[in-house]
This record gives structure tokens, sequence and C-alpha cells, in this order.
């Protein structure tokens, strides 16, 4: 009797980024919050962040720094000011880099202008 061969699950993007072991908890749960509310041009505001996250104020500034230092997201002015907010970032770039799995089918439709 032959012995059926194992499937490797596939792996998609929000597992991925769960499984990182070179992030910290808090940036791990964060990056997954981040992917599932960026808008089209792949930016999310720290305040949706905090508001979906629930994380404490400390801890999302650290998580945030985290991400940052990886060069996985980055900040970027929303308006012609600074006095217009902030936004972050996803560089899909960098998650290719790193070896994330399904970038191009988890972002299918979004459109960067950048």
């Amino acid at each position: 009797m032959a012995l059926a061969k194992r499937r490797k699950p596939i792996e998609t993007l929000p597992d991925w980024c769960l499984r990182r072991k070179d992030l910290s908890y808090s940036a791990r749960v964060l990056l997954y919050f981040f992917l599932y509310n960026v808008n089209l041009r792949g930016r999310v505001t720290l305040t949706r962040l905090q508001e979906v996250s629930g994380l404490a104020y400390e801890t999302l500034r650290r998580a945030l720094k985290a991400l940052k230092l990886k060069g996985i997201i980055y900040q970027e002015l929303m308006g012609p000011t600074r006095y217009d907010g902030y936004a972050y970032s996803l560089s899909i770039k960098r998650l290719k880099e790193l070896g994330a799995p399904n970038v191009e089918e988890f972002f299918r439709g979004y459109k960067n202008e950048k």
C-alpha cells in the first residue's frame, strides 16, 4: 500500500505575516490588520489602524516602528502640507523581496499611484 503524498498547504499572505519570526507579535498582528484595511492607494491612517487593531497607543507606535525599520511600510503625507495628516503605505515590492507568497493575487485590482 503506497503512502499518500502529504501536500504542503498553500500559504496565504496573511498567514505569512502572522508567521514572521523576525517581527514582534504586535507587529505581526498590526501587519495583518494593515493588509485588510489599506485603501486602493495602499494606504491606511493611524486612526483606522487604532480602531481595527485595538492595540494600545504605545504598542501601536512600537509595532509601526518595527514595520518601518523592515521597510514593509512607510509614512507619507495625505495632502500638500503636514497639517493634512499622514498615512502609512504598504511597500508591496518589499513584501515580495521578503518572500511573501501570493502578493499579486491578494492585491488584485488595487492600483498604487506612486
